[in-house]
């Protein structure tokens, strides 16, 4: 599982070495800016770990303590929406990898049967447009069969993912993977941050949208 780090010197970039230089009125929107980059920092690191649903909470609260700030320091607005726009773009494009990894990804990477979340029948983007696409008789065993858990075979498992990859729902949902994460990367770009809270984000951008596992 990758471990993820919040470094308190990422999340200060040149601050602590530029403390002497800088007018004690710019204080209060540093601490603002720190408070919401941390924040979204985190959750960032939570979705693309997957385990956002229970810190959820906690994050929300900083974030919301980090916009009280920045009602104070206006010049640090700038950063709310996208800040939390990455969050998001981030967290769908990890969904997305996740799907095609449980879907078409490789065991001995994942550690996960391949044929698991056909079994399992999750009802995930990739079913979506594969239902979708499919017409008469791919179409009815796609439906019938998708989610068959024990009962599928071997051979019935092959077939209902040639289904999704043959369908387009494989390419297509690739391609909207690659959207997010350009639209991710160009977020990332104009963010008034430093070089080192930049580079911290961007490791979490591409963890999340180019794992194998």
């Amino acid at each position: 599982m990758m471990r993820i780090f919040v470094e308190d010197d990422v999340l200060r970039g040149r601050a602590e070495r530029t403390r002497a230089d800088r007018p004690a009125r710019h204080d209060g929107v540093w601490a603002a800016q720190r408070s919401l980059i941390k924040a979204c920092y985190i959750r960032i690191a939570a979705e693309t770990a997957g385990h956002l649903v229970g810190g959820a909470d906690h994050i929300d609260l900083e974030l919301d303590r980090a916009r009280r700030a920045l009602d104070v320091a206006h010049p640090a607005q700038q950063l709310v929406e996208p800040l939390e726009r990455l969050g998001e773009l981030v967290g769908e494009a990890f969904q997305l990898r996740d799907d095609l990894l449980g879907t078409f990804g490789d065991p001995a990477i994942t550690g996960k049967p391949i044929d698991s979340d056909i079994r399992e029948g999750k009802k995930n983007v990739l079913y979506a447009k594969t239902l979708a696409a499919l017409a008469d008789d791919d179409l009815g065993v796609f439906e019938t069969r998708w989610g068959g858990g024990d009962s599928l075979s071997d051979d019935e498992c092959v077939r209902l993912r040639s289904l999704v990859e043959s369908s387009g729902a494989k390419a297509e949902t690739e391609a909207l993977l690659a959207r997010l994460t350009e639209e991710a990367v160009a977020v990332l770009a104009g963010l008034p941050v430093t070089d080192e809270v930049r580079a911290g984000l961007h490791s979490l951008v591409e963890a999340a949208t180019s794992r194998q596992s």
